[in-house]
């Protein structure tokens, strides 16, 4: 066959991956089953007979899926950031308030419709709105509060619970810790589901979250748990520690609980001839009571000692007896005298706190401006990290309930937490999430 031939005959034959074939002028080479094709007899029809065969057409459809094309993209454009930027905005505000992925698949069609004049409308498609938010904001959330811990070494706490959720046990952790500009914060650090509620698989749970994002366990200042065992236990409950200091408490106790053991202290008060007794009580709430319940405690303490030594060993309760036995007193005595010199100091700080003329710019103008304060921070990133209560692990229950709700009763674990973590660990409006969050 002349070279001018199979030239025509190829450049035809465009729709099929062959060239000129080194055997002879008489073959063509095809590139995708790396053959020779024989067209000196029948020429273009050679090629389309063979292009027909299965062998052709797989490894066609092969080449077409698996071309190394596909595996690269061109380069991002303002124009696709914007795109990019309008889906997590969309997806945010859909997780925000709640709303099914059907919703904003559905409100994207309408927005097709209202701007069809916006470029960035008619790119938006949002056909992977649940991987944006278990796989780009949900981690976001949490690794700007690891983020921050880890660089400033702050002390932070751990708040734990158990809801029930149909048949599934869920356990969220909630992180705290204190930001330097936005004063306390919360995170959702994990939820996850466990069928084993036991103070072991807990702990288990705790320590390999807390390895997974990489926090010190040195730097935990507190746990907060809700309905522990640990008031009762076989192993260190509180019940069997013996550095409670209960004594003040039980002295109160023991009459306040009692109608005839008060009616017994005003006797004994009638029978040595002085006044009656009336013991104050201490709450742990109130600084200012410490002070006077000691005071008071100091006042009657020879009638105190008099009124439980003649109770004796068997009687007298046995916490109260360690501090009124006749080798106790004088130890007993020397402690409370010490605490009350030594709470004045204290008192008198705290009344001058809580006075109504305090203001917080006269005492920062007490400080001296020459006096460094290396400590300051570390002291108050300590304190403000113990939490209080665990009212806010409840708080997530909460938002668990209205976003696992019957309606939407097949989403799964990871869901749910991806979902909560974004509406826990973001503060800001579905307006700010696309202006504020530029690293997304």
């Amino acid at each position: 066959m002349p070279k001018e031939k199979l030239h025509l005959i190829l450049n035809g034959q465009r729709n099929m991956d062959s060239s000129k074939s080194r055997k002879d002028d008489c073959h063509a080479y095809c590139t995708l089953c790396r053959c020779d094709v024989d067209v000196s007899s029948k020429g273009k029809g050679a090629l389309d007979r063979h292009a027909s065969t299965d062998k052709h057409k797989s490894n066609n459809q092969s080449a077409g899926t698996s071309s190394l094309f596909s595996f690269f993209c061109e380069a991002t454009s303002p124009q696709d950031e914007k795109i990019s930027a309008a889906e997590l905005c969309k997806v945010y505000h859909t997780v925000k308030h709640h709303q099914s992925y059907r919703s904003v698949d559905c409100g994207i069609k309408v927005d097709w419709e209202i701007y069809n004049d916006s470029t960035i409308a008619k790119g938006v498609t949002c056909g992977k709105a649940k991987a944006l938010c278990e796989n780009v904001l949900a981690p976001y959330s949490i690794h700007a509060h690891v983020d921050y811990i880890k660089e400033n070494e702050l002390h932070y706490s751990l708040a734990t619970d158990a809801s029930n959720k149909g048949t599934t046990k869920c356990f969220p952790i909630v992180l705290r810790y204190f930001h330097f500009v936005e004063g306390v914060q919360h995170a959702l650090l994990d939820f996850y589901s466990d069928g084993n509620e036991t103070s072991e698989a807990i702990t288990n749970q705790l320590l390999a979250k807390l390895e997974l994002s990489g926090l010190d366990l040195q730097k935990m200042s507190a746990y907060t748990a809700d309905n522990a065992s640990v008031n009762y236990g076989k192993h260190k409950c509180l019940s069997e520690a013996k550095t409670c200091s209960k004594r003040g408490a039980c002295c109160k106790l023991h009459f306040s609980i009692s109608a005839s053991r008060t009616a017994q202290l005003r006797e004994f008060c009638e029978f040595v001839e002085v006044d009656e007794c009336n013991l104050l009580r201490h709450v742990v709430t109130r600084w200012l009571s410490l002070l006077p319940s000691i005071d008071r405690m100091l006042k009657c303490w020879k009638l105190l000692t008099s009124c439980f030594q003649s109770l004796g060993d068997e009687e007298c309760p046995k916490i109260l007896w360690k501090c009124f036995a006749e080798d106790r007193t004088e130890v007993s005595e020397m402690y409370l005298l010490f605490l009350s010199h030594i709470l004045k100091v204290f008192s008198d700080c705290i009344e001058a706190l809580e006075a109504k003329s305090f203001s917080i710019t006269s005492v920062f103008n007490c400080f001296p401006s020459d006096v460094p304060l290396v400590n300051l921070r570390k002291v108050s990133t300590y304190i403000f990290s113990i939490p209080c209560s665990n009212a806010y692990t409840e708080c997530v229950f909460s938002m668990m309930t209205t976003a696992w709700r019957n309606e939407r009763n097949r989403l799964d674990v990871e869901s749910v937490k991806a979902e909560l973590q974004i509406c826990v660990n973001f503060m800001l409006e579905c307006t700010d999430i696309s202006l504020k969050q530029k690293t997304l």
